[in-house]
């Protein structure tokens, strides 16, 4: 399994707009994508305007795959628009739990 963590310091008068497009990135990636097993968005509980992004991959294939989807390519070009720098990004690969099936992927409902 392959995970990132990106962190985005979002401006406060950006915020409805970035939550509205990364809650549709989120579920388009699980959706769509074989590859995306989770995409979470977590807030800062310091600083309402800091996200924290989950997501994890059944391979960096995968994630290069998704990079390349539509739905990812216009986060990355708002959040342009959103952030007050870029993504802060950690690459990661798991350790526990190791296995696809371990893993629950959220659906549209939730």
């Amino acid at each position: 399994m392959f995970g990132i963590f990106a962190t985005i310091k979002i401006k406060p008068d950006q915020r409805d707009g970035f939550l509205g497009t990364i809650r549709e990135t989120a579920f388009r990636s699980v959706s769509d994508e074989p590859g995306c097993i989770r995409f979470d968005v977590f807030q800062d509980l310091a600083d309402e305007n800091r996200y924290i992004l989950y997501e994890v991959y059944t391979s960096e294939d995968a994630f290069q795959k998704h990079l390349a989807t539509p739905h990812a390519r216009h986060a990355m070009e708002k959040s342009r628009d959103w952030a007050t720098g870029g993504f802060e990004v950690t690459r990661a690969t798991s350790v526990y739990p190791n296995a696809e099936g371990c893993f629950i992927s959220p659906n549209s409902e939730q």
